[in-house]
Order: structure tokens, then sequence, then C-alpha cells
């Protein structure tokens, strides 16, 4: 929420292209849709290496936000690294299960 602020009150054309897509890499590796969606909103274009720290974090709703129409390029990888965990040949890294955090502000507030 602090950077939609933040970024709703920044002229698109006032920060230097390099910077924002600084910024859209740390939105990235923030694992935050909001974060990453208010960002995109100061730029109409993302760098290859912004989208590749996206897929190195593996989180479907960012590389979604960042590539649209991937959904189906994503179910074809979900379905081989299926296949390469029952056949024994996935990575050990790609074995064990990946969390989720979550804003313990927000659990808070629920309170």
């Amino acid at each position: 929420e602090m950077m939609t602020l933040l970024t709703k009150n920044i002229p698109r054309d006032s920060l230097p292209t390099a910077d924002i897509q600084d910024l859209l890499t740390d939105a990235v590796m923030s694992d935050s849709p909001k974060t990453c969606k208010a960002v995109m909103a100061l730029t109409s274009s993302i760098s290859e290496s912004v989208i590749t720290v996206a897929r190195k974090r593996s989180n479907r709703e960012i590389v979604r936000l960042l590539i649209p129409n991937t959904e189906e390029r994503m179910e074809d990888e979900k379905e081989k690294l299926k296949r390469e965990i029952i056949s024994g040949t996935a990575g050990q890294l790609n074995k064990l299960p990946k969390s989720v955090e979550f804003d313990y502000n927000e659990k808070m507030e629920k309170m």
C-alpha cells in the first residue's frame, strides 16, 4: 500500500529508466504482486533481467503480471517438473516445497 501511494504521486518521466528497473527488480524480489503492480505503473517496458529474476523466484502471480499470456507455458513447466520429481531426475532444490510468506501486520489486523 505504501508503494502504491508513492508511485501515484511520482510522474513517469521523473525517474531514470535504470532506477525504475532497479525498483521493479526489488519489487519482484519482495514476492509481493501488489508492490510489483504499483512499480509497474511507472514504466511501460520491463527489462529482460527483471523477467529473469521473476522466473527464478517462481512466483506465479508476479510472472503473470510481468509476462501476459504465460499460463500455458507455466502449466507445461509444472507438468515437466512433476515428471522429473516422479522419475527422480529433478534437482534437490526442485524437490523441496516452496513456502509462502505472509505479512504479520495483516494477521494482527484480522485479530
